[in-house]
């Protein structure tokens, strides 16, 4: 199994009843004992992580929210409110209510959710919010990226694609329109969102992909820092036409984080507007 599968297949895990619902969702009416949820979570937990190469970030994000003793939130804060405290477990036990119905314990559950699925035109926000960071650009997402709902690690998914915009603002003044495109696939039993960023009528000056490749390698180039975010969360991919290739019309992809089936470097039928990242992220609702 590969490791974007078996993150998709953990994280599937809070849409499970059986499995870590009911730590985020509220239990009264569904005749659920919270402390022995929290128990048999721990064993859940287990044997999808145990022999499973689950990226290292998310592991520690999941087991922090349930065991403790800190975890990260998509702004980057340390939380120290976890499922198996004393504490939850305590108001629990006083009130027969989930501790998501305490107004502290409560502001962590939903900055858990947050962390961890875009919902509810989240990501829609998140690109308003790069449009407004970065003024000389116009930042256009399709209409579709308003129901986009997919789990996800979203502080590097969002740590990620700011990056991505920040090195487009370095070419503002020529290209100031990027496009933001959202869609959803079916691949080997899972869904598969995809989001594109194109600055439009950019293309890289550089006219070998080789040249350009030999660099990253090196740990040169815009793009060598993105790597270390996005690696193990997602796959990327840059698309762009006019590199070297016999025709220049031809759009080249380079699958820098691919599948393990994939090529390198392909060619793909797709007119290419500008030069364009794409990122994609297996999950299961």
């Amino acid at each position: 199994m590969d490791i974007l599968t078996a993150n998709a297949l953990l994280l599937h895990e809070f849409s499970n009843r059986d499995g870590f619902k009911f730590l985020t969702h509220d239990i009264r009416s569904e005749g659920v004992d919270y402390v022995d949820y929290v128990y048999r979570a721990e064993k859940t937990f287990l044997g999808r992580t145990y022999d499973h190469a689950i990226d290292r970030d998310l592991f520690n994000l999941v087991r922090g929210f349930i065991f403790g003793p800190t975890w990260i939130d998509l702004e980057g804060r340390t939380r120290t409110g976890f499922c198996a405290s004393e504490d939850w477990v305590a108001y629990n036990k006083h009130t027969d209510n989930h501790p998501m119905n305490h107004q502290l314990f409560g502001e962590d559950v939903d900055a858990f959710r947050r962390s961890i699925r875009f919902r509810d035109g989240q990501l829609k926000k998140f690109f308003k919010s790069l449009d407004d960071r970065y003024p000389r650009l116009n930042i256009t997402p399709d209409r579709d990226i308003t129901g986009a709902d997919f789990y996800a690690d979203v502080r590097r998914i969002e740590t990620g694609i700011a990056e991505i915009i920040g090195m487009m603002d370095g070419y503002a003044r020529e290209y100031p329109n990027i496009h933001v495109g959202f869609d959803d696939n079916e691949e080997n039993g899972l869904s598969v969102a995809k989001i594109s960023i194109t600055q439009e009528g950019s293309f890289p000056p550089e006219r070998s992909i080789d040249r350009i490749r030999s660099r990253f390698s090196s740990g040169g180039g815009d793009l060598a820092s993105i790597v270390n975010v996005f690696e193990g969360c997602c796959r990327w991919s840059v698309l762009s036409s006019s590199w070297g290739m016999e025709d220049s019309s031809q759009t080249v992809k380079w699958n820098i984080l691919p599948t393990t089936s994939a090529s390198e470097v392909e060619t793909v039928d797709s007119p290419c507007r500008g030069f364009t990242h794409e990122i994609e992220i297996p999950y299961l609702l």
